[in-house]
């Protein structure tokens, strides 16, 4: 089963994720209809979140209120990524576990990841 759903539509960021990730099972989507169709199939322990994916017609916002209003997915701790700190109260507002503003440093992804992780041991 994989640990960790990441939701962002950028090949590059995606690609780096990865490269940061090989340790950890994990899958990707890149919208938020392919988003909730894994969360739907699957529990994820963690959802690396990007709030704008412009090819899809939702947005990253409706990942986020799918899996905190499914009680199955109570325990899915959520990292958000954005570039638009804006959006942070309003993401707070719903229930995230994290915040990173991009561009992102990865020793900060690392940390993150590895924080919400160990609830699960």
């Amino acid at each position: 089963m994989p640990q960790m759903l990441v939701v962002e539509d950028n090949a590059n960021i995606t690609a780096l994720y990865s490269r940061l990730l090989f340790q950890y099972d994990y899958v990707s989507a890149q919208s938020a209809e392919e988003a909730i169709a894994w969360l739907q199939q699957e529990p994820f322990r963690v959802v690396i979140l990007d709030l704008h994916l412009a090819d899809s017609g939702s947005s990253g916002f409706s990942v986020l209120r799918f899996i905190r209003r499914q009680s199955e997915l109570a325990a899915t701790r959520v990292l958000v990524i954005s570039s638009d700190d804006g959006l942070r109260k309003s993401c707070e507002a719903i229930g995230i576990d994290g915040w990173m503003t991009k561009p992102v440093s990865v020793q900060a992804f690392v940390d993150h990841i590895e924080a919400l992780l160990p609830q699960w041991s």
